[in-house]
């Protein structure tokens, strides 16, 4: 594991020049008299892979935005155990949004999760790779479907990137959103594709790493009332990994990844919402079967957040 000052600023840089080459040109169409634009993700314990560790229910409000200059999130999310092998957990969210005008977008994303019990001697709290975003709204809106635009790059702080001598992960989303029912119904998709970027070939270990990942959700969100809304979702996402040290073979079996999402969301005022929760998600490729469950008490989650926005 590298601790030094000049290790991190270095995967901080190659970061952000990963992202800023794929997405900057767009700045340079800025000004500055325009204005603009997305909800909190709950994190399941497993797969991790899916979005970087979050997902569920993103509130409209996330997904537009609304107006320009800067915009701070912070989200609480408990998720209680379910069974006797694993722990509670609560995921703090902090995230800062920073608007230049009606098309362009920048974030800065931190989260953490806090255990508790018996098993938490390992991680008591624990830290995820930092996200830098960037967000483009497109002005084409083809069969009245609103197309935004996601890059974002991982500085690796986490342990595990830094026991796996990741150098950075970069994600690439399209969100189309279309609204129905004279707006009471949102319906998303997003496909995004992943790769990661390491020192070496392999682990430490000789686990093998995740190299690229290409996925895609579809979800949609229905207000039962103003304040009240219900978000359903399931996200698919197909894993290419790599040879471990141990095997000559041309690759590793890939490994595909599934996730549902049910919540129901309590809107308080403009900047305070609670929502309740469901997850599960698992490998649908289970020895060389294709499987879903709706349920499974190993991997199902429930939870309960608390979302403020300033």
């Amino acid at each position: 594991m590298k601790n030094n000052g000049f290790e991190i600023i270095k995967k901080i840089l190659v970061a952000g020049l990963v992202l800023f080459s794929l997405s900057g040109y767009a700045f340079a169409q800025t000004s500055v008299n325009d204005k603009a634009q997305t909800k909190t993700k709950m994190r399941a314990k497993k797969p991790k892979n899916i979005d970087e560790s979050k997902s569920s229910n993103p509130t409209l409000n996330s997904i537009t935005g609304g107006g320009s200059g800067w915009r701070l999130q912070g989200a609480l999310t408990h998720v209680p155990k379910t069974r006797n092998d694993n722990e509670d957990t609560t995921d703090i969210l902090a995230r800062a949004d920073y608007t230049f005008n009606n098309k362009h977008r920048v974030r800065l994303q931190q989260v953490w999760t806090k255990f508790y019990g018996k098993y938490s001697s390992e991680y008591e709290f624990k830290a995820y790779d930092t996200q830098i975003g960037h967000y483009y709204t497109m002005g084409s809106k083809p069969w009245g479907v609103n197309l935004l635009w996601k890059n974002h790059a991982n500085v690796p702080i986490s342990n595990e990137s830094n026991r796996d001598d990741l150098i950075t992960r970069f994600q690439s989303t399209l969100i189309g959103t279309k609204a129905f029912l004279k707006g009471k119904l949102i319906a998303f998709g997003t496909p995004y594709a992943r790769y990661s970027w390491y020192e070496f070939k392999n682990s430490k270990s000789g686990r093998p790493l995740p190299l690229f990942d290409l996925g895609a959700s579809l979800a949609g969100l229905y207000f039962i009332t103003p304040q009240l809304s219900f978000y359903a979702g399931l996200t698919y996402e197909y894993q290419t990994v790599s040879n471990s040290q141990y095997d000559t073979s041309p690759s590793q079996p890939n490994r595909g990844i599934y996730q549902w999402d049910l919540s129901l969301t309590y809107q308080f005022t403009n900047a305070l919402s609670s929502s309740l929760g469901y997850f599960q998600g698992a490998s649908y490729i289970q020895d060389g079967r294709y499987e879903f469950a709706f349920y499974d008490n190993e991997v199902s989650r429930y939870s309960l957040g608390l979302t403020y926005i300033y």
